[in-house]
């Protein structure tokens, strides 16, 4: 076994342990760590402000009201990116959109994102927020006198999250933000695909059902194969899902297993597919990772 797949494995593994932590102890996140997975990505439709799209003038007169309502071609008029749905989580009437984008780099999302300001109050903003993610399943939920951040799951194929920070007492180096601005907003909207990415073994390997995509990333090897690492959470107790992928697994070759109270690990090849399956308990329901080199 090359030295990249073992990479693979063990960033499989530090994924997995990362999303047990984060859903056991989402308060205890860091604000930094928050913001830089919204805010650290690439591209941008460029500045401008977020105005109000066709056919919701009532809506842009009302003080706090979103940007615009509707689908991604209201996001368009109201300089967001094209695949944004405001429906999901306004942008905040009056903002000033600083950068907007999508990133389709993870196999299992479509995420699209925002980063904007405003010279409205803190307080303010963040209360409208507070609302908007109270519609929405909250998965997690911080915030202190000068940062709020959440995030919540729309649907069964919709997620998203939302950082709001007061300027002015957060240190902010954006030459594109000028003084007057009061409150940033970085808000990512993340669109689950509907299939499993092409190239999957499905056949081997399938994916529980009932289960939601977390996390999915797809590497190319040396030897010109490709290494699958898909993450999934599901409401299963943990040692019914470990008994499915056991199952799954018993006619593997070179068929390995650990397994302690809360984590499970089966690894063997079948069809020459070298397959590795990360089992973790969480408070409510179960997290696994399944790692692919086809």
């Amino acid at each position: 076994m090359g030295m990249k797949i073992v990479i693979r494995k063990l960033t499989a593994v530090l994924l997995v342990l990362l999303l047990v932590l984060s859903i056991a102890a989402c308060s205890n996140s860091s604000k930094d760590k928050a913001t830089d997975e919204i805010a650290e990505t690439s591209g941008s439709d460029g500045p401008g402000e977020a105005g109000d799209p066709a056919g919701t003038d009532d809506a842009a007169d009302t003080a706090g009201s979103p940007a615009g309502t509707g689908d991604a071609s209201d996001a368009a008029k109201a300089g967001l990116s094209k695949g944004y749905h405001t429906d999901a989580v306004p942008v905040y009437k009056g903002s000033t959109v600083v950068e907007s984008g999508e990133d389709n780099s993870n196999p299992l999302f479509s995420m699209y994102y925002v980063v904007c300001w405003t010279d409205k109050p803190y307080e303010d903003v963040v209360q409208y927020y507070k609302d908007i993610m109270s519609r929405h399943q909250i998965i997690g939920e911080q915030s202190d006198s000068a940062y709020y951040y959440a995030t919540a799951s729309i649907s069964d194929v919709e997620d998203v999250d939302v950082c709001v920070i007061d300027l002015s007492q957060e240190s902010y180096s954006d030459e594109e933000v000028p003084e007057a601005a009061k409150t940033s907003m970085n808000i990512m909207y993340k669109k689950k695909s509907s299939e499993l990415p092409e190239g999957y073994r499905s056949d081997l390997v399938p994916v529980m059902e009932g289960s939601k995509p977390k996390d999915g990333s797809i590497y190319d090897e040396s030897d010109g194969r490709k290494s699958y690492s898909l993450t999934f959470t599901t409401t299963q107790d943990y040692q019914d899902v470990v008994e499915y992928y056991r199952e799954i697994m018993l006619s593997a070759d070179s068929l390995q297993e650990t397994e302690s109270h809360f984590t499970c690990t089966i690894t063997g090849i079948m069809d020459n597919v070298e397959i590795d399956i990360y089992i973790n308990k969480l408070p409510e329901g179960t997290a696994y990772t399944i790692v692919m080199v086809v």
